[in-house]
């Protein structure tokens, strides 16, 4: 931890929150489309969040490095998938390898960091990210770890082309950084199957993750690079609902995920201010 937040002016710090506000006017860059070599793609990537990323690539593993907090929030995230498919009856309570027999999509892999545990877990677990730097680093890693894993890259629509259907699709921490959340889900409804379970991780859009999640994570503490995150793209659960009912999507279980000084650890909770998690389903 730092001992002491640095000194800045105040009319910089003015300026931090009105950046961190607005953002910077971006756009899909068309060079992607040729890259994937796919027709009529709707393009979600936002090509500046993913160059953030691969420039990152080699400190996907380290535990100190830019990922640390991804690292840190691994076990709980896996708290709650397995939590969200006992509750969808998927899994029972004490099998240890709860995953074996189904298919499992982790949209947004990066390096591995969630895919290898759930691959543990039995799952037979498909990768896929945008990053060909960070499924390098997924690649190299899955081999040294011993485990099989079919990495892709490219964004949710190269999927497609395989005709495949998949009992879980994971998004976790990806939503914030789509140039468009509506075409996302539509794109990850595409891969469930009927019986399936989306599960979805990420920040809610608030005065809280506003000051936490950027003022204090990347500017003051900087435990992540600055310009992780753009807060105009958090998104509210009342807005993740309706948008997920769009889609014939019901809400299954829904867990707030926060940071605990004393125990030095995140945990789920009913706080949705900050991370939160959610699992969703079809209606019957």
């Amino acid at each position: 931890m730092v001992g002491k937040f640095p000194t800045i002016p105040f009319i910089i710090w003015i300026f931090i929150l009105g950046y961190s506000l607005w953002g910077k006017s971006r756009g899909p860059e068309k060079k992607l489309k040729k890259q994937f070599k796919m027709k009529k793609l709707i393009t979600t990537i936002d090509i500046h969040e993913v160059n953030r990323f691969s420039a990152l690539s080699d400190d996907w593993w380290k535990k100190g490095g830019a990922f640390a907090p991804l690292h840190r929030l691994t076990p709980v995230r896996m708290k709650f998938l397995r939590n969200a498919l006992k509750s969808h009856q998927k899994v029972g309570s004490s099998d240890e390898r709860p995953f074996c027999g189904m298919k499992i999509l982790d949209v947004g892999c990066g390096g591995g960091l969630l895919t290898e545990p759930v691959t543990r877990l039995g799952g037979t677990v498909t990768g896929i990210d945008a990053s060909r730097e960070a499924i390098g680093a997924a690649v190299q890693h899955s081999k040294l770890s011993g485990l099989e894993i079919n990495y892709l890259t490219g964004e949710v629509a190269t999927a497609f082309k395989f005709g495949e259907k998949f009992d879980v699709v994971i998004a976790s921490e990806i939503l914030e950084h789509v140039l468009d959340p509506r075409p996302f889900i539509a794109e990850l409804t595409k891969l469930m199957t009927r019986d399936g379970i989306l599960i979805l991780t990420t920040l809610n859009r608030s005065l809280k993750s506003l000051l936490g999640a950027k003022v204090l994570a990347e500017y003051m503490l900087r435990i992540i690079p600055m310009e992780t995150h753009s807060w105009t793209k958090f998104i509210k659960p009342a807005e993740l609902q309706n948008l997920l009912a769009d889609f014939e999507l019901e809400i299954r279980l829904l867990n707030g995920i926060s940071y605990k000084v004393m125990l030095n650890d995140f945990i789920l909770d009913q706080n949705l201010s900050m991370n939160y998690a959610v699992s969703a389903a079809f209606r019957n």
